[in-house]
């Protein structure tokens, strides 16, 4: 874990996200990133709020980051009155967001989200499935980046990744 947090300050402005203050509700689902994700918001200088959280423990619910798994962070959301809700699967590849309204985003808008920021930072070929919102698309369009539909699966997204040097890619 201290070697992830170290890789991870390396590769964030952390004085900017601690300037923010962010509180941060987060369902770990009782999975892999029990040991990693509230250490690492709190490190990013939030104040975490977290839930199912024992790796030692069953899922608290399906290991799903989706909308309809998100309800115990939602409601912590609400309650705590969080900036953000986050949402791991079991093993920590995957993450479903709540907006500061308790409001649970679909796997598309998180992903249109994430490219809009990413694209922001720096222009380059994003990578996405065949089956992914054409928000990607128009979203692309308007930084002038290409855009790579490859077939589903997360095999063939990281294959594109590395193969077009991709700024960002995923599956909706």
């Amino acid at each position: 874990v201290a070697h992830h947090l170290d890789v991870l300050s390396a590769s964030f402005e952390l004085a900017a996200v601690q300037a923010r203050r962010l509180k941060v509700a987060v369902d770990c689902c009782n999975g892999s990133c029990s040991l990693l994700a509230p250490r690492w918001l709190a490190t990013l200088g939030c104040e975490v709020l977290a839930i199912n959280d024992d790796p030692s423990s069953p899922f608290p619910h399906t290991p799903e980051p989706r909308p309809d798994t998100a309800v115990q962070v939602r409601a912590l959301v609400k309650a705590g009155r969080a900036d953000v809700g986050l949402v791991h699967d079991a093993d920590g590849e995957r993450l479903g967001l709540v907006d500061e309204n308790a409001v649970a985003l679909s796997e598309e808008v998180t992903l249109a989200l994430a490219t809009d920021i990413a694209l922001q930072h720096r222009v380059g070929p994003v990578v996405t499935n065949v089956s992914t919102t054409m928000a990607i698309d128009r979203i692309a369009s308007r930084y002038g980046a290409l855009v790579v539909r490859t077939p589903v699966g997360q095999p063939h997204i990281s294959e594109a990744i590395l193969e077009h040097g991709a700024v960002i890619g995923g599956e909706g």
